[in-house]
């Protein structure tokens, strides 16, 4: 099975898809027994966010507050595929419409505020390279950082901040043609965005990894090694897994900046990696065979909760973005004020991967705004 992992409200949880009418979701309290729940789904995907799990499958919204009961919730306009994600108080997703030609390729916009009830919306049409103008392809990975979702096709990144307004990225791929190229991962983390591929055609392979501030334009990287499969940002640093062979086996790799990696540790896995996830201080490798693999309990990147300032500012939007670190685990509640002398609260977060965002939406233009962080009890 194509597996996912999430973590929220104490709870882990694994959902799957073995073929188009068939899968199967499990959770457990601890990441390491697990126990089935009632659905049977064929899970697309898996996110928490808006204090819910929420999953798609076919046509179909699923979501769970704890991860043992399921509920069915209206059914969607087009059939979904590819990765959900969270940020800024609503669930998003993107999906190609299978019904459409490939000489026409369409793509709608999923949201949620709830994950219960969805809109879709359909995306204009993109200013793509003219090799890649006539093929639809499903996302492979996503991000929500600086108020902006960001997807990857396997041939482009593209994204938005406002999902009526969208920008393809642009960057220099030396391979024979950019529908050569594909594009697997994209994540955020230390501030930038960082994607990675290879070059389905040339010999010896090509791999390549990208690097934006915004999401919008990027910078080509050259890795000395294959780029891994399968990424993570949490605890202050990257995590990522690839297969070691087709016999099995996983090999672990660490990254500061997502640019520059360094093997940590083989296991032997019997299948290849699925899905990563943090979670109560440790890492979380699900693989295709429905492995769970644990890391031992990580020490917190920092010591106590601080607004990183060089990641709090005014966002075109006219919402103020404030960017926190934290130990994980701790409810953080961030406040802001005008004068120093008067606070009030703007966000709260549980910080299960040690930093977090809060989009100050009602913020008045037009006036100097400061924050704080601080750590309370539940």
């Amino acid at each position: 099975l194509d597996w996912k992992l999430a973590y929220g409200n104490g709870v882990f949880v694994a959902a799957g898809k073995k073929n188009d009418t068939s899968g199967s979701a499990w959770y457990s309290d601890d990441g390491l027994a697990w126990q089935r729940s009632n659905s049977g789904a064929a899970h697309e995907n898996l996110a928490f966010g808006a204090g819910r799990f929420a999953s798609w499958a076919g046509r179909l919204p699923l979501s769970t507050v704890d991860g043992r009961e399921w509920a069915w919730h209206e059914p969607l306009d087009v059939p979904v595929s590819g990765e959900l994600i969270f940020g800024r108080s609503r669930l998003l997703g993107l999906t190609p419409d299978p019904n459409e030609p490939d000489d026409h390729p369409v793509k709608w916009l999923l949201e949620s505020s709830d994950g219960m009830h969805w809109q879709t919306r359909l995306i204009p049409p993109l200013d793509l390279p003219d090799d890649v103008q006539h093929y639809t392809y499903e996302v492979k990975s996503a991000v929500y950082a600086k108020g902006r979702m960001v997807f990857v096709d396997e041939r482009k990144v593209i994204s938005s901040a406002d999902g009526e307004h969208w920008d393809v990225g642009k960057w220099y791929w030396p391979g024979p043609s950019w529908a050569s190229q594909s594009l697997h991962v994209v994540m955020y983390g230390k501030g930038q965005f960082v994607a990675g591929g290879h070059d389905t055609q040339s010999s010896p392979k090509v791999d390549l990894l990208l690097s934006s501030e915004d999401g919008v334009t990027w910078t080509s990287h050259w890795p000395e090694g294959a780029v891994p499969e399968k990424w993570i940002y949490a605890n202050g640093a990257f995590l990522a897994a690839s297969q070691k062979s087709s016999s099995g086996g996983t090999i672990f790799y660490g990254s500061v900046d997502g640019l520059t990696w360094t093997n940590l540790v083989e296991v032997e896995t019997t299948a290849a990696p699925s899905d990563l996830l943090f979670g109560e201080g440790r890492f979380h490798l699900v693989t295709r065979g429905g492995e769970v693999w644990r890391s031992g309990l990580m020490p917190p990147y920092v010591t106590e909760p601080r607004v990183i300032p060089e990641l709090t500012y005014r966002l075109p939007d006219g919402a103020m973005l404030v960017t926190v670190e934290a130990p994980y685990g701790q409810q953080v509640v961030v406040e802001g004020s005008e004068d120093l002398e008067t606070w009030q609260e703007v966000g709260r977060d549980p910080c299960d991967r040690g930093e977090f965002e809060v989009y100050h939406e009602t913020a008045p233009p037009g006036t100097d705004w400061f924050y704080r962080a601080r750590q309370v009890s539940e």
